[in-house]
């Protein structure tokens, strides 16, 4: 025991340094009391009272998934780990650490392996055998495409994909269709060179989030049609899609070498 006299509005610092058996186990408390004539009318405010399990400390050690695209960090409640790669800390045996995984903006948290398991991005894990391993997992931004329509196909990779790097849609009409919409996250990304090339890139700054790629693919010219709504131009006309009404007198739309485009007809009638 020590004891210290101190003025009003004194304070005073205890550090304790104890050495305990390899094998002890239980709890050290150390309690710091106020006599005197300054004291605290509430009696709970007199005293205090530092309390330290003992016992056998196992180590935890956290790591990243190997050939992640994403990133995030990993923290513990009781504190001790706070990483955004490989990391360790020890704890006391048989004790619970709450393990939280927090990806960075724009990439996500895809699971835990080792001594955690399952996506939700919190994991208890209870202290034992000397060493507790853990993973966690980040993905980067998926990029993704689809046509619901069908009539062509929409292919993006890579994906998942690191932030700021670049993927590439290759788009491809099924035979006598044409890329008529296209569409990314809602908004249209359709151009003439997205057209002639048949690709949409994505890269750099714009490559942050995931990204839904969305296609519209309609008859193009010279396909045989029954109605407008079919094809890109919106026009049917003598049984094939065209690129205008073609409803003028000698005018047509399905003559040889020139079907899909409106021409005049020459030549006398047919019998």
């Amino acid at each position: 025991n020590a004891v210290v006299s101190l003025p009003a509005g004194a304070s005073a610092v205890w550090t304790v340094t104890a050495q305990v058996s390899p094998s002890a186990s239980g709890t050290l408390a150390n309690t710091a009391s106020v006599s005197g004539r300054f004291t605290d009318t509430n009696p709970a405010n007199n005293v205090d009272t530092d309390l330290d399990s003992i016992g056998t400390l196992d180590t935890l050690t956290i790591s990243m998934g190997s050939g992640d695209t994403g990133q995030g960090q990993v923290i513990s409640s009781p504190a001790g780990i706070s990483c955004g790669a490989t990391c360790s800390t020890q704890f006391l045996d048989g004790s619970q650490v709450t393990l939280t995984a927090i990806a960075r903006a724009g990439d996500t948290f895809a699971g835990w392996a080792g001594a955690c398991a399952g996506a939700a991005n919190v994991c208890t894990v209870t202290m034992a055998s000397g060493t507790v391993p853990v993973t966690a997992q980040f993905r980067g931004p998926t990029v993704s495409g689809s046509v619901p329509g069908g009539n062509g196909v929409v292919t993006c990779a890579p994906s998942p994909v690191v932030q700021q790097t670049s993927s590439t849609c290759a788009i491809t009409p099924a035979s006598g269709y044409e890329l008529t919409a296209l569409t990314d996250n809602g908004i249209s990304v359709l151009t003439s060179t997205v057209v002639s090339s048949g690709a949409y890139v994505l890269s750099g700054p714009a490559l942050v989030n995931d990204h839904q790629v969305i296609a519209t693919f309609m008859k193009a010219n010279g396909t045989t049609c029954s109605a407008g709504g079919e094809c890109g131009s919106g026009n049917c006309a003598d049984g094939v899609c065209c690129d205008g009404a073609c409803t003028g007198q000698c005018q047509a739309c399905n003559l040889a070498s020139k079907a899909g485009t409106c021409s005049p007809v020459r030549g006398p009638p047919a019998a």
